[in-house]
C-alpha cells in the first residue's frame, strides 16, 4: 500500500500535514489538499478552539490517548503539523480511521 503523501513515517510513529478549515458545519477529513489532509473543524479559529477540536477529533478517530497526539507546528495557521507518536498503527489503519466517516 502506498503511503499517501500527507502521512509520513518518524521514529517514534507518524507526522501529518493537515489543512484545516474552521468553522465547518461538521468535522470531519475532506480528502487530500496539495500535499495535505484537508479537515474541515466545526469550531471557530478562536483562542485555539479549532485546534482543540482537531487533537480531540484525532484522537477519537484513532482511537490513540491525547499523550499520543501533539501539534508541533500551525497552531496560528491553515496549515499544521501533527506528531502521532504510536509505532502501532498502520498506513492503512490511518486512513481507514479518518478518511471513513462510519469507521
Amino acid at each position: 500500500m502506498n503511503t499517501p503523501v500527507w502521512l509520513q513515517p518518524t521514529t517514534s510513529g507518524w507526522q501529518l500535514q493537515l489543512h484545516i478549515q474552521p468553522g465547518a458545519r461538521h468535522t470531519e477529513a475532506a480528502g487530500e489538499y496539495g500535499t495535505a489532509l484537508k479537515v474541515r473543524i466545526h469550531a471557530p479559529p478562536v483562542d485555539g478552539k479549532a485546534n482543540q477540536e482537531l487533537l480531540l477529533w484525532l484522537q477519537r478517530r484513532l482511537n490513540v490517548p491525547a499523550r499520543a497526539i501533539t501539534l508541533i507546528a500551525g497552531q496560528s495557521s491553515r496549515r499544521k503539523t501533527v506528531a502521532l507518536n504510536t509505532e502501532g498503527l498502520t498506513v492503512a489503519q490511518i486512513e481507514r480511521a479518518l478518511m471513513n466517516p462510519d469507521s
